[in-house]
């Protein structure tokens, strides 16, 4: 992966290297490892067939081993998950028990801001600067690598990505 990390936090992939866990596509930033939040400023679905789902990703082992919070525009939903050993399963939000993520217009070709921030094992989930939901859990309690997801046939743009350490 050829990236450039600028002092502010930001960066930069240039070409793509696609890490396939299944049939989710996620490109992480490999040199370093973090604990605090991870934005995208932009993302941007464009409805297919099967997805058009854009998301970021945060304390990634590997392939099969991350967190993931992801905007579905054929679904209408911002949903956070957990990947382990390749197995993706939605994680229950803070006050209420079961359940499928936040319903929520998520508008195809359209910009929208995703944001998580994370620290310790609580997860606090923005969408378009707005909170949504938070989540506890501590499958994955040490720092690792941010990056961007995205699900089957979806066709995602991603803009603005930042991250840094959470107050």
């Amino acid at each position: 992966m050829d990236d450039r990390t600028g002092q502010d936090g930001t960066f930069e992939f240039e070409g793509r290297q696609t890490i396939r866990s299944g049939h989710l596509p996620l490109t992480v930033e490999g040199r370093h490892r973090h604990q605090g939040w991870v934005r995208s400023n932009k993302v941007q679905s464009h409805c297919r067939l099967r997805g058009s789902a854009g998301g970021v990703v945060w304390r990634a082992r590997d392939a099969n081993n991350y967190y993931v919070v992801r905007a579905n525009a054929l679904e209408d939903n911002v949903v956070l998950y957990k990947t382990v050993e390749g197995v993706r399963s939605a994680l229950d939000i803070v006050g209420r028990k079961g359940g499928y993520g936040v319903a929520i217009s998520v508008p195809a070709n359209a910009w929208l801001t995703l944001r998580v921030e994370f620290k310790g094992n609580r997860f606090r989930v923005l969408y378009d600067g707005r909170q949504l939901f938070e989540v506890e859990d501590s499958t994955f309690p040490a720092a690792g690598k941010v990056g961007l997801w995205t699900k089957a046939d979806s066709v995602t743009l991603f803009d603005e990505v930042t991250y840094g350490v959470a107050k």
